[in-house]
């Protein structure tokens, strides 16, 4: 009689056009994702198998997994499913070599791999995300290196039923597939609860290789094709029977399918004569529900059929036939008989030689449905025993399938057990959504058992809401497990559990994370235990240094890099010279910082850590203003999927450009940075990418906007206890106050005067203060203000610090001019001059020469007056044209030049030399060919000239305009009109 599945495929004619296109550019190493979406039914699978069948047909190579209803909990279940099919059909020696030492991280998925893996001894465990993202990383690198010898198609169905772990790797690989012969084909249906899908979907969305289609029911005239292609009616069916059929399934293809082969197998639709008759319209029963669809095709099959499937039915979605044949105790043949009878009532395909699965997810449903509440528990006992018998020596693949048998058995004692081992595991994973649902079936079980569950299984949990970012969860998770802790004298946990609040309410109430952190600290001591004390120390003291106390924080790391160093413990070692250098950062201990950090960096590098890496690296680069150091960290936090060390990352630089006097492209990496921190809701780092961007738009004179910036930078320091970035906020928006002419506003956000030992954010308040006396013609008390702040020595004032040590330089010159004590305030303006230019500062620069043309003009020393004057005039033509916005530059040109007074009337030659940033007529020529492409050996040829003299050119221009490379001379020179941008954009890198 047939199967009476529609012979052929019916609609969707722009879905596969559009999925033809995509096929053809995986053909041409562009990468596609596509996701079909739809109601059960719908069609998605059906579509996917044509898909599969056209790429089959065009040389790709197919990897496949599918997500069941019970694999929420089971940490990459459709990958474990997708690899074990694969490396079953393939020799996993050659891919595993090729992968290197990330090869270990599959064993963590796949145990079996481990005989050919060589696992390193002694590995150090890495930070949670980092082994996630290194896991990621041998997946992807895996899949990639399939797809060199041919393009490959990966499918995923039913991603609502899928695990976090896999939803966040599948978002991982689509953001690194662009140039890659790889086509990702994902299915989904739309529901209430699933978290995870929805932060997929958002991120896909934001993917230009990602194609989304809706899939909508079929149309009367496709359900009429439908129905004709089933019953072989060439001449068509009845107006009558399609619009009964369609009014019933409302276009749903599987239902439309299911109620004719059910109406075939009732006889209400009969083949007669070569052809299918019907009986009329009025006396057809047409099934009205799935369930009785079911209904009817169980009865068309024997009772020891009818037995197997309803335990495949408890089984899952799909089906291992060799537990089937376990628990049943039948031969092959005889059970391979009983499948082949399920296979021809429809309900059940095969998958491979061990698998099977139900047709269609309502099937297994109304079947799982029809089972009375004792009739499951019974079979989900069997199903657990029989998988332990047959996979005695091996448990730990099958953990989760236990943990979930067990459970649904209330067979307490093992759903307690693999219920624990089965999160465990899942943290392992990084799949914490994973680990917390198998750490609450674990407790619930300990409770059926009225026992107290043990302080270790909630302190896990606590890890696992924490890693979520479930605060209210956590908190009680490890209140829950540090009082059961302290009642059973278990110290190790109670200190553990101490450590891990602390770090919990440091992002909401730093005075009760201070607490906890004090306890951890003492409980240590008391235990004469030097890793745990040297751990609490670093926390501790991190809690002061964020509190505002680096002075007192500094005495912590260093008792702690002690501790470590006698326990030749290198990871504890080189996170707490991180430490140390962040806290002497704020001490304003730059040379300290610098070599903290030179210092962590190599152990880092060596043992892989590559959050901490990235951290050290964006701070190092703050003192070194080193560029290539600044992208390296955001590179290492975007490899590693570290969002909020991205942002972070691409604030710190941000400010580094703008210190360069690059300010487009400050402006750019800073407000990435900012929209980073604001898409994941990171309120530190949007206090600091405001700053920034304030500090940015006051150097441009854009003053509504910076102090626009500097108040929701200081609101947002303040909600979250941040005095470092409150101060540095508070003081900048009193500056940009009183450049608006708001003195009261001004003066009524200022502190009282900062005593005894001043941190590096205590400078802007001081500053903040010394401007508003000035602003108050005051300028003794604003001396007697500078002159209590110890300025640390010149030789600590490295990258950034010679910007802020510069500008209170400029600032003491300011006043010593206005109590006509010239010849100091020459020196201090000499020595910022000479700092900007030793440590590559660029801004703010203009202003130093503004105050020295304005200190000469005083003098009456007009030639030296005008010198300094046209020295600004430079520097503001030259910031200005790394801005690309045209109002913002010719705004910044247009008020920073008003700033100066008119020059005398100059020569022909000083203005040309004025308006091309100093360069002479020859050097001029020499940017202009330059901005060409051609290397210096071409200028040579090009100008009739020798190599080095053009060596000498490029350097002095580089010099003058303060450039750092062959690319920026030519966007000046396009600027300028000296030249025309050059075709091969690649070419300036030549001889740079």
């Amino acid at each position: 009689m047939g199967t009476f599945i529609t012979p052929v495929f019916i609609g969707r004619s722009e879905e596969l056009k559009q999925l033809d296109q995509a096929l053809d550019a995986v053909h041409h190493s562009t990468g596609r994702c596509v996701l079909f979406n739809g109601e059960a039914g719908i069609g998605k699978s059906r579509l996917i198998a044509e898909i599969r069948t056209r790429a089959i047909g065009s040389g790709f190579t197919i990897l496949s997994g599918r997500c069941f209803e019970q694999d929420r909990s089971f940490p990459y279940a459709p990958l474990i499913d997708m690899l074990r099919s694969f490396f079953a059909t393939n020799p996993a020696s050659d891919l595993l070599a090729a992968l290197g030492p990330l090869a270990v991280e599959l064993t963590k998925l796949l145990p079996e791999l481990a005989p050919q893996v060589s696992i390193p001894q002694n590995a150090s465990p890495l930070e949670s995300e980092i082994e996630k993202r290194r896991l990621f990383e041998a997946l992807t690198g895996l899949l990639l290196r399939q797809a060199e010898t041919a393009p490959l198609l990966i499918i995923v169905e039913d991603l609502h039923w899928s695990d976090q772990a896999s939803l966040e790797f599948l978002l991982y690989l689509a953001r690194r597939m662009s140039a890659q012969p790889l086509f990702l084909l994902l299915s989904y249906r739309s529901v209430d609860d699933q978290a995870g899908l929805v932060e997929l979907l958002s991120g896909l969305d934001r993917e230009p290789i990602v194609q989304q289609f809706q899939l909508d029911p079929l149309t009367r005239t496709e359900v009429a094709e439908l129905l004709k292609a089933i019953l072989d009616q060439p001449p068509g069916i009845s107006a009558e029977f399609v619009e009964a059929i369609y009014g019933l399934t409302e276009g749903n293809p599987f239902f439309a399918e299911e109620i004719c082969t059910s109406l075939i197998a009732s006889g209400d639709i009969y083949y007669a004569g070569q052809q299918w008759r019907r009986k009329p319209l009025s006396q057809i029963d047409i099934p009205d529900s799935v369930q009785r669809l079911v209904e009817q095709r169980l009865s068309q099959v024997s009772p020891a059929a009818r037995r197997l499937i309803d335990l495949a039915a408890v089984s899952g979605r799909s089906f291992d036939f060799g537990v089937l044949q376990a628990l049943t105790g039948l031969g092959e043949a005889e059970l391979l008989a009983l499948v082949k009878e399920l296979m021809a009532a429809r309900l059940v395909i095969e998958e491979n030689a061990e698998q099977f699965s139900f047709r269609h997810a309502l099937t297994r449903a109304a079947l799982y449905g029809r089972l009375l509440a004792r009739e499951r528990q019974a079979l989900h006992a069997r199903l657990a025993q029989a998988i332990e018998q047959i996979h005695a020596g091996a448990l730990e693949p099958q953990l989760e399938t236990l943990a979930y048998h067990a459970y649904e058995a209330a067979l307490w004692n093992k759903a307690l057990d693999y219920g624990q081992r089965a999160g465990e595991k899942a943290l392992a994973l990084y799949a914490p959504h994973a680990a917390a649902d198998q750490f609450t079936r674990a407790i619930a079980a300990a409770g059926r058992l009225s026992q107290s569950p043990s302080p270790a299984l909630y302190r896990l949990r606590g890890q696992a809401y924490d890693m979520l970012g479930d605060f209210d969860r956590a908190r009680q998770d490890y209140e829950t497990a540090l009082n059961a802790a302290k009642v059973s004298g278990d110290q190790q946990t109670t200190w553990q559990v101490l450590l891990e609040l602390g770090l919990l309410w440091a992002a909401r109430d730093y005075e009760r994370s201070g607490e906890y952190c004090q306890q951890a600290l003492e409980l240590a001591r008391s235990m004469d235990d030097p890793a745990a004390t040297g751990h609490s120390l670093n926390r501790l003291g991190n809690w002061l240094m964020n509190s505002g106390r680096p002075f007192e924080a500094l005495d912590y790391h260093k008792e702690a890099l002690a501790l470590f160093e006698a326990l030749g413990d290198q990871a504890g070692i080189a996170a707490t010279l991180d430490l140390l250098a962040m806290t002497s950062n704020q001490c304003g201990d730059a040379l300290g910082t610098v070599s903290y950090y030179q210092r962590a960096i190599p152990i880092l590098r060596r043992l892989n850590k590559r959050q901490t890496l990235a951290s050290s690296l964006t701070m190092l680069s703050n003192y070194t203003l080193d560029e290539a150091q600044a992208r390296e960290a955001v590179e290492l936090t975007n490899e590693i999927g570290w969002r909020a060390g991205e942002a972070y990352a691409l604030i710190y630089l941000g400010s580094l450009l703008a210190y360069r006097g690059d300010y487009g492209a400050g402006l750019r990496a800073a407000q990435s940075g900012l929209e980073l921190a604001q898409g994941i809701d990171h309120l530190q780092w949007q206090a600091w990418g405001h700053l920034i961007l304030g500090l940015i738009y006051l150097e441009l004179l854009e003053l509504e906007q910076a102090q626009a910036h500097f108040l929701i930078s200081r609101a947002i320091a303040l909600q979250v206890g941040s005095s470092f970035m409150s101060n540095f906020a508070t003081g900048f928006l009193v500056s940009a106050d009183l450049l608006l002419g708001r003195l009261d506003e001004a003066a009524s956000l200022l502190p009282e005067h900062p005593s005894g030992q001043v941190s590096i954010s205590d400078y802007s308040l001081v500053k903040a203060g010394v401007e508003l006396a000035l602003a108050r013609q005051n300028p003794a008390q604003a001396l007697g203000l500078l002159n209590g702040l110890e300025l640390p020595d010149r030789t600590h004032w490295l990258g950034a610090m010679a910007y802020y040590h510069g500008t209170i330089l400029l600032l003491r010159a300011e006043i010593l001019v206005r109590l006509d004590r010239l010849e100091q305030a020459e020196a201090d303006l000499q020595t910022a001059l000479d700092l900007c230019q030793d440590r590559g500062v660029r801004m703010g620069v203009w202003r130093i020469q503004l105050a020295l043309g304005e200190l000469y003009r005083a003098r009456a020393d007009s030639g030296r007056a005008e010198e300094a004057f046209t020295a600004a005039r430079i520097i503001i033509e030259n910031l200005a044209v790394t801005i690309p916005d045209n109002e913002l530059r010719e705004n910044f040109r247009r008020r920073a030049i008003d700033m100066i007074p008119a020059a005398r009337r100059l020569t022909q030659r000083q203005v040309a030399r004025t308006e091309f940033g100093g360069l002479t007529r020859r050097e001029r020529e020499v940017a202009a060919v330059v901005a060409q492409g051609l290397s210096n050996q071409e200028v040579a040829d090009e100008l009739v000239v020798s190599i080095k003299t053009v060596e000498a050119h490029v350097t002095r221009i580089l010099s003058k305009l303060g450039f750092s490379s062959r690319a920026q001379i030519a966007a000046w020179a396009v600027d300028k009109g000296l030249a025309s941008a050059p075709k091969d954009l690649d070419s300036l890198s030549r001889d740079s």
